[in-house]
């Protein structure tokens, strides 16, 4: 007598980690600040750790969402590695464009906490700032030039608020030094 039969799999074993990348911005010049977003990876149960690969040589970093300076113009492609318990993994890369920062022009603008004289971020065009992350603080807007001193430079700050400054003298910044 022959029974047949077959093994149907159920489930409920260990399934892979899906790895969700992002970065802001995609591209812009050297140095660039790119923050990146991995904690929208998820897993069945729970995404163990991160690994980061922002593929310009320099150290891995294993924290969900860092930030990492481009220093260099290229392409560059950032690989994010998620882990789950079970010691599977999965990838997803994002690629970061950046350029030579032009000469005898601005290069960039950051945003400076003026009440304790420290960056806060680099800005980008159109990028709305929220409001949650500079609540209380004295703020500063600075145009970072190539060279680092020009002879002058025109910052214009239009929206609910207007500004305009005319800077001769590095650091060349929307509201004074």
């Amino acid at each position: 007598l022959t029974i047949p039969f077959s093994i149907v799999d159920q489930g409920g074993g260990n399934q892979a980690p899906n790895a969700v990348a992002s970065a802001t911005p995609l591209n812009g010049n050297a140095p660039l600040i790119v923050n990146f977003t991995g904690s929208n990876s998820t897993d069945d149960n729970g995404v163990s750790g991160y690994s980061w690969d922002f593929g310009d040589g320099t150290a891995i970093v294993t924290t969900a969402n860092p930030s990492h300076t481009y220093t260099a113009a290229g392409n560059y492609t950032a690989v994010l590695t998620v882990m789950d318990s079970g010691g599977l993994e999965d990838t997803q890369t994002v690629v970061i464009t950046v350029e030579d920062v032009p000469q005898n022009a601005v290069a960039s603008f950051t945003l400076v906490d003026a009440d304790l004289d420290v960056d806060m971020f680099n800005l980008s065009n159109g990028q709305q700032i929220n409001l949650t992350t500079t609540q209380g603080k004295g703020l500063n807007i600075r145009a970072n030039t190539n060279p680092a001193t020009v002879g002058s430079v025109l910052l214009t700050l239009s929206g609910p608020v207007n500004n305009t400054r005319n800077e001769n003298v590095a650091p060349y910044a929307l509201l004074g030094d």
